[in-house]
């Protein structure tokens, strides 16, 4: 089981429970670090101390391999070709990511090599086209209050 690995509340989730995963389907897990070239040093440290902690927390035996100076899509497709699955936590794409172009996910679950399972967070929060439809006093945009 592959597990790309970015520090934000998605990505935690599916570092959370990849071990039940793992354990379910007698799977290894492999989390994969990718950085891309302008990523700074102190991210990189800061990921890399993240996840050497989360390991530790939720005691998961998991190999790491770290990709720098590669473009994150082609790092991740290029590893899922020795992988049986990706869990990936993040979101799928918004509104406007989706109405724009492709978004990361879907570039992601479409050259893929393997099946992709995406995990996201639960938020509570209205959707981008709600938000069009209420009124500057409903919104909280008026008086200062945004």
């Amino acid at each position: 089981m592959l597990l790309p690995f970015t520090i934000d509340a998605h990505a935690m989730l599916a570092t959370e429970i990849a071990p039940a995963l793992s354990e379910y389907f007698n799977a290894e897990i492999k989390i994969l670090l990718v950085y891309e070239p302008e990523t700074p040093a102190s991210e990189q440290k800061k990921r890399e101390d993240k996840i050497s902690e989360l390991l530790k927390e939720n005691s998961i035996n998991a190999e790491i391999k770290i990709l720098r100076n590669t473009d994150i899509l082609k790092g991740i497709v290029d590893e899922s070709k020795n992988a049986d699955l990706i869990l990936m936590g993040g979101k799928t794409g918004d509104f406007l990511e989706l109405l724009f172009g492709k978004s990361l996910a879907q570039d992601i679950t479409e050259q893929a090599a393997c099946p992709v399972l995406w995990v996201k967070e639960y938020e509570e929060r209205e959707p981008f086209w709600k938000l069009l439809l209420k009124s500057p006093k409903e919104s909280g945009v008026i008086n200062g209050k945004n």
